[in-house]
């Protein structure tokens, strides 16, 4: 089935800072097998937004020195894609013992690293700051049902 996410996210600390979040993704989940599942979002989008007038003197002046806090109070732009697929030794409702197995890959930023070359080629602007990483995720469980 086809999968449709849309978020919005707002982080008031009073007279600190102030936080927006805007998230969508579109992608589908599908059932292999009745062990077998997988969900593909070929896309994905973050923007994050930290308007510099709504942080306080105090909190603006600690950002320079800690490279922590400049990396999360930052305005960023994330776009990528992500797969997903998990096992299941048999079926969740069967007695006895079972195993699952879940792998993920992401990436974010190839994509809009080239748009963002062409768009430098038309306009002479950038679309900045963009987030790039690739991400590996895996998780192995074994259930023991005891009698």
């Amino acid at each position: 089935f086809t999968i449709i996410g849309l978020n919005y996210t707002l982080i008031n600390r009073l007279q600190v800072y102030t936080i927006n979040n805007i998230s969508g993704s579109f992608g589908y989940s599908w059932k292999e097998t009745d062990l077998k599942n997988w969900r593909v979002n070929p896309a994905f989008l973050t923007v994050t937004r930290v308007p510099d007038h709504l942080l306080s003197q105090a909190f603006r002046e600690k950002l320079p020195s800690n490279d922590y806090l400049r990396n999360i109070f930052s305005n960023t732009i994330i776009y990528g894609e992500n797969i997903a697929y998990e096992f299941k030794s048999r079926n969740k409702n069967t007695w006895g013992d079972f195993k699952t197995l879940k792998l993920g890959l992401e990436e974010a930023g190839a994509i809009l690293k080239g748009v963002n070359y062409l768009y430098r080629q038309v306009s002479n602007g950038e679309i900045s700051p963009i987030a790039n990483y690739v991400r590996l995720e895996g998780d192995f469980r074994t259930y023991t049902n005891r009698k």
